[in-house]
């Protein structure tokens, strides 16, 4: 992303959301790439956002409302493919991905 010229990058769902899940693929991803639990939200070479903070800060009205409705989509889809990797899982003992 960085090497891409992005200076600021917006997330949907924050690193709680993501270690609550219980799928370790992106937490073992940042720790594998740079020994850390979690990213730096500010750093020398971008800084990062929420979106759904930035939602609450907005005035009262349709696209207040509109986003809210895009985000709970986004996630009962999120919570849906999350209780599909768990329900897998038991098949795929060492944890694998496609990739591995």
């Amino acid at each position: 992303i960085v090497w891409s010229g992005f200076k600021k990058c917006f997330f949907l769902f924050p690193y709680e959301t993501t270690a609550a899940q219980g799928i370790p693929h992106d937490l073992d991803i940042m720790y594998e790439l740079w020994k850390v639990p979690r990213y730096n939200a500010c750093n020398k070479f971008c800084s990062t956002a929420g979106i759904l903070p930035l939602i609450e800060v907005l005035p009262e009205g349709t696209v207040k409302t509109e986003l809210h409705g895009q985000v709970a989509r986004v996630t009962a889809e999120y919570d849906r493919l999350a209780t599909k990797y768990h329900a897998e899982k038991a098949a795929n003992p060492k944890n694998t991905m496609a990739f591995n």
